[in-house]
Order: structure tokens, then C-alpha cells, then sequence
């Protein structure tokens, strides 16, 4: 048992790496966070560290290749001093190696949630469920001394193991405002990873929207971010399709400066599901923060810290979606002045700062338990 704030070591345990957000937000910049509030914290990423791979090239690593992370993840871990706190950062193969450690060493475990790992519809009879990944989740919390969530849905979800709330707060501090002035031609941006059908089907979307609204905006031209099993589909369909640039992958720490040079951003969640519900809109954030007004899907997260009409738009569908859009491109001060109220919601209810010293409360409470 820990019993001195000042004695608290965080290990972050992550598959990812840097360059994909599940990492960079719930592990890499949340240590970051810990360490200015005078806490030892650091990563351990499979990706980064031991030399696993991530993102569209997970699924060439084998079972025993997997097995080896786990075991230079354990041996890692053991040598590490009797108040280490084991932060689990979802629950995927990367899971017994730090839980080894755990059961060996006594470290604390903390497990942290940002998406929805399990089937879409799974079926539970008591402790028996037809998704593994589900039944492994719930072991591991009765393991653990607490549970954090990205989302108010995880958060219901997971209502009965007393969960953190712990959105993935963006840094104000790097993602900043640029002054700039009013312009003809102006570019709206989708950023996001391209690893599921159902982003397919948003991008599909916003090209519908966007092909209506460049019949009376011929200037405004749309720019798509991002990389993943579906890239080679997205170059594809965007192929000819008149102002739309499909930019690729842009590194993690370009990311503020490209949103700088955009007008608008864009959120679209088609569809009514888990995967959906459960995640952290990271991107929308970063444009709060970056004072960039956003479009967002009336789904999921968005919800709770979007302000239709005041900070951003919320729509239902895609008529709603392209309406508002366009009240955006043709106002500039509508612009401006939602992207203020889009930097004010994020410096009071986003911000790292806020949430990393939140966070280190959170901790210390459950650890001194």
C-alpha cells in the first residue's frame, strides 16, 4: 500500500505508439500532465519501446510474437520499486505482461478505457459473455483499484465499478489560436484514422455534404487527414472529386500547425453505435482549442461539449449538417466568434492542465484506499 503522495510512480502500459492518439492522449501526454503536478510517470508502449507494431500493422505480429512483448513488458516491470502504479491503457494482447507484474510485484492497477473493444452486440448471461475481450475486462477490474473512461457512454457502461470520468484532454498550450483574417477561399478539415468501415462511411458523408456545398461555394475546398487500412479506398474515392485534397498521414506534432491554416472542422458520426458512443472526440478538441469553429454530428461525445449555435453545430442528419455548414462559410464574424467560444470550452472543460492535476487527485485517492 502506498502511503506517501510523494512516493507515487506511474507506468503507463500502452500497445500504440505516439503517433496514434489512443496512446499520445491516455498515455504520453497524461504522463506529461503527472509529471508537472511532481509525479514520476512514464510509458511503456509496445510500439515505441519493445518493438511491436501498431495500428494497420498490428494484425502481422503472430501470437508468439505477441507473447514476447508481454514477457519484455514483465521483465521490464519487475525491477521497478514496490510503489509502482500500473496504468493499463485499454484492454487488448498487451494485457498479461503488466498484469504479471501486478499478481508478482503487488503494483497497484489502474485500468483506463477510451474505446469500445468488445462486439458491437454482445450477449451476457451472468459472468459468461460471448466477447472475450468483455469477460477479460471484467476480470481485470476486479483486479484493480480503479477504472478511468473517456466517455460519459463508458462511463454508464462501466457505472457499477465507481469510474473516473477523464475525457482526453487536449494541451492549450500547444494547441493555440492564430489570428486570420477574413478569407475567400476557405478550407474545412476532417482529421481521424482510417481503420474502420464505419469512418468509410462518415468520409462517404461528408463528400455528399461537401459536393452540395461546393455548388454555391466553388472556393471552399475540403482537406481529409489521416491514415490506416482504408487509405488506399479513400484515395480512390476522392480521386477527381473537385477541392477535395486527401492530405494523408501528418505527423502528431504538426497537427497544431496544420489545424492553424484550416476555417472550419468537421465531425461526422453516421452511424448509432457503441464504437462511436464510447470514444473521445480528440480532433474536436483540437479545434476547440485551436479557436476553429466545428460541425458535429448530433452523436456520441460531442453532445456534451458542443453548444449548438454557440461554440460549434450540432446536426442531426446530412440536410441539418450541410445547413449549418454553410450559415459557417458565409459568416465570417459567426466564425470568429464561435471559435472564441470554442477556445473558452476548451481552456475550462478540456484542458491537460485541468485534467492531468483532476487526474493526480483521482490517483492518489484510489491508491491510498
Amino acid at each position: 500500500m502506498v502511503n506517501s503522495k510523494k512516493q507515487l510512480r506511474i507506468v503507463f502500459i500502452t500497445r500504440e505508439g505516439y503517433r496514434l492518439p489512443g496512446a499520445r492522449y491516455r498515455a504520453y501526454q497524461l504522463a506529461k500532465a503527472l509529471k508537472s503536478e511532481n509525479i514520476q510517470a512514464e510509458v511503456i508502449s509496445y510500439a515505441d519501446k519493445l518493438g511491436g507494431k501498431d495500428g494497420e500493422r498490428e494484425s502481422e505480429m503472430d501470437t508468439w510474437e505477441r507473447a514476447i512483448l508481454n514477457w519484455k513488458a514483465y521483465r521490464w516491470l519487475k525491477n521497478y520499486p514496490p510503489h509502482t502504479v500500473i496504468i493499463l491503457q485499454r484492454v487488448h494482447y498487451h494485457w498479461w505482461g503488466p498484469f504479471l507484474a501486478h499478481l508478482v510485484k503487488k503494483f497497484p492497477l489502474i485500468i483506463d478505457l477510451d474505446d469500445w473493444e468488445f462486439k458491437e452486440n454482445f450477449k451476457k448471461s451472468g459472468f459468461i459473455s460471448n466477447s472475450r475481450a468483455e469477460m477479460l475486462t471484467r476480470v481485470l477490474l476486479r483486479h484493480s483499484r480503479g477504472i478511468s473512461v473517456s466517455s460519459h457512454f463508458l462511463h454508464d457502461f462501466f457505472s457499477s465499478y465507481n469510474p473516473f470520468y477523464l475525457p482526453s484532454a487536449v494541451d492549450t498550450e500547444i494547441f493555440v489560436p492564430s489570428s486570420s483574417p477574413p478569407r475567400e477561399k476557405l478550407t474545412l478539415s476532417w482529421i481521424g484514422t482510417l481503420q474502420h468501415r464505419n469512418t468509410l462511411e462518415n468520409i462517404e458523408f461528408l463528400l455528399r455534404v461537401f459536393r452540395k456545398i461546393r455548388k454555391s461555394h466553388p472556393k471552399v475546398s475540403l482537406e481529409l487527414v489521416g491514415s490506416g487500412y482504408y487509405e488506399d479506398t479513400i484515395k480512390k474515392i476522392t480521386e477527381g472529386e473537385k477541392g477535395v485534397r486527401f492530405l494523408g498521414w501528418v505527423e502528431p506534432d504538426k497537427i497544431p500547425e496544420y489545424i492553424s491554416s484550416i476555417d472550419i472542422g468537421l465531425l461526422p458520426l453516421t452511424q448509432e453505435i457503441k464504437f462511436n458512443l464510447a470514444k473521445s472526440p480528440v480532433k474536436l478538441f483540437e479545434y476547440f482549442a485551436c479557436g476553429k469553429p466545428a460541425v458535429a454530428s448530433c452523436r456520441g461525445e460531442a453532445i456534451h461539449f458542443v453548444k449548438d449555435g454557440i461554440n460549434g453545430f450540432l446536426a442531426r442528419d446530412e440536410e441539418a449538417f450541410t445547413t449549418k455548414l454553410e450559415k459557417l462559410i458565409i459568416s465570417f464574424p459567426l466564425r470568429r466568434q464561435m471559435g472564441k467560444e470554442a477556445r473558452k470550452t476548451a481552456e475550462e472543460r478540456l484542458s491537460l492542465k485541468v485534467w492531468g492535476r483532476k487526474f493526480r487527485e483521482w490517483l492518489v485517492s484510489r491508491i491510498e484506499i
